[in-house]
């Protein structure tokens, strides 16, 4: 049972340890996509996509068309003459 506790302590400090040296800004350059890569297989694995996407089995209205009204041409007026 000792053993176990020393090895379930190891694997902690090792894993608080890679994540501090994944914090390092250079560290972090060169491994952040095979880390999201590693992600995006997990999450595949875990909730895989569909195979084909499901079609609605009710009509789809037409989309709608938008008519824009503009105003009509306001009267021109002239400057009352001041002979």
């Amino acid at each position: 049972m000792r053993r176990f506790f020393i090895l379930l302590a190891a694997f902690v400090l090792a894993a608080l340890a890679a994540a501090a040296i994944y914090n390092i800004p250079a560290v972090n350059d060169r491994l952040s996509w095979r880390v999201e890569l590693l992600a995006s297989r997990v999450r595949k694995i875990i909730a895989p996509q569909p195979e084909t996407l499901p079609t609605p089995s009710y009509p789809i209205a037409a989309p709608p068309t938008f008519a824009i009204e503009t105003p009509a041409n306001p009267p021109i007026t002239q400057p009352p003459n001041s002979l």
